[in-house]
């Protein structure tokens, strides 16, 4: 578990190789002298707010009792079949309801008005908007981000489940991979500007690009997305991969976001790291290896 000051060092460190690999050779200074006391401020609270999930049952119950509440810790198997049966199916209507409820918020969305600039404007700058001008505002959104005219239900999907960010960094790792140093000296200039040459530690994490393409890089992902390779989890590239992830696992999710955990196979790993860029191995078949099951996968063409 992370005091304030592990919080604050993750960040500094990752801070410092985008800055170094950037070419700012003053990366060590800026990092210790333009430090915003609000940097040092947000690792103290991210420590406790740390803390207090970790502890959020202790945290919890300690509160119930005080309220005077009767706390019964009943194990796991003292709960009946039945009643297992009855918690799994209300969980599977809340899932449908939820389900259902989203899509209709989808639709409604993609049906709202059409804004102007100078409306979207107006909204963007108005408190506490009612409910159909929050879906006019994300469905103009919507239409900047992504440049078309039309906005469907199945985007405004996309667009809730993080289509964007990946990409943008699909974009960066690809395409757009020779103006990637230039973008984020950009960034970096407007951030000094608007901070009087102060950062924000984490907002030069989350903002800046060249650590998490370097990062990709070195993950070698387009020999996965050749079209007609199978690759199951005692594919050697796979098995590699995982080690190279699994040296500094801490590290890696933080610069990447990927969630990965050290119990994931090598094919988990390697989809984890392809939904960040927006693409994912197809599942192809599973084939028996004595007596383990393999599930194997095969990548059909560029998405």
């Amino acid at each position: 578990m992370y005091g304030g000051s592990s919080v604050l060092a993750n960040q500094k460190e990752e801070a410092r190789l985008s800055l170094g690999l950037l070419g700012y050779r003053e990366a060590e200074n800026i990092i210790n002298s333009n430090l915003c006391p609000l940097t040092k401020y947000w690792a103290k609270v991210g420590a406790k707010q740390n803390y207090e999930n970790y502890h959020y049952r202790d945290i919890l119950l300690g509160e119930l009792e005080a309220e005077g509440w009767n706390i019964i810790i009943r194990n796991r198997d003292e709960s009946s079949k039945d009643k297992k049966k009855q918690l799994t199916e209300i969980w599977e209507e809340r899932k449908e309801i939820k389900k259902s409820s989203i899509k209709e918020e989808n639709i409604e969305t993609a049906n709202s008005k059409d804004l102007t600039p100078e409306e979207a404007a107006k909204l963007e700058n108005k408190g506490n908007l009612r409910e159909v001008e929050e879906k006019q505002l994300k469905k103009h959104q919507i239409k900047q981000r992504y440049g078309v005219e039309e906005v469907t239900e199945e985007l405004v999907e996309a667009d809730s489940k993080k289509l964007y960010p990946g990409l943008k960094l699909r974009f960066w790792l690809t395409d757009g991979r020779r103006y990637v140093e230039d973008s984020d000296r950009l960034i970096l200039e407007k951030m000094k500007q608007r901070n009087n040459g102060s950062f924000f530690i984490p907002d030069v994490n989350k903002k800046l690009n060249v650590t998490k393409i370097k990062l990709l890089e070195l993950c070698d992902l387009d020999r996965f997305l050749q079209e007609g390779r199978e690759w199951s989890n005692k594919s050697p590239e796979l098995i590699k991969l995982q080690e190279f992830v699994f040296g500094d696992l801490a590290r890696f999710n933080q610069v990447l976001g990927c969630g990965i955990a050290i119990t994931d196979s090598p094919i988990v790993v390697v989809q984890k790291i392809l939904k960040r860029i927006n693409q994912r191995l197809p599942y192809l078949r599973n084939q028996r290896d004595g007596e383990k099951r393999l599930r194997f996968t095969v990548q059909r063409g560029q998405n």
